[in-house]
């Protein structure tokens, strides 16, 4: 069964824009809203391509708001993204989810560069519930 035929409209955010980034601060979003509604698990996708050197290690906070209020951890229910480096980079797409409950309202995600450049995006997906 599919996520959207489970859970009904599904909706998708962009948390970093794909970006050729050369230190942790280009690598580290914005925070985007997860609307009000959302149920059962949001999956975080992170996307690396080419790493010139170095790694990424990718992290994920939720806050109250988009000023970053009450920010806090998110720990996955698979555990953390696995570290892309050059051996597994291009492409290094890895997907985590964690419960919807948890999610303050907005999320931040922060890809820490060790020895830029990188190739990086994230998205995130949520279940809308049912009208």
């Amino acid at each position: 069964m599919s996520f959207s035929s489970h859970f009904g409209a599904t909706g998708v955010v962009s948390l970093l824009a794909p970006v050729d980034a050369a230190n942790t601060a280009a690598a580290t979003g914005a925070w985007v809203q997860i609307p009000a509604g959302a149920v059962g698990e949001i999956e975080v996708t992170a996307h690396a391509g080419v790493l010139d050197a170095g790694t990424v290690d990718w992290t994920l906070e939720t806050a109250s708001d988009g000023g970053g209020t009450g920010a806090a951890a998110v720990t996955f229910n698979e555990g953390a993204f696995d570290q892309v480096t050059t051996s597994n980079d291009d492409p290094n797409i890895q997907t985590r989810t964690f419960d919807a409950k948890l999610c303050k309202g907005f999320v931040k995600i922060k890809g820490t560069i060790a020895t830029g450049g990188a190739l990086v995006a994230a998205s995130a997906r949520y279940a809308k519930k049912y009208a």
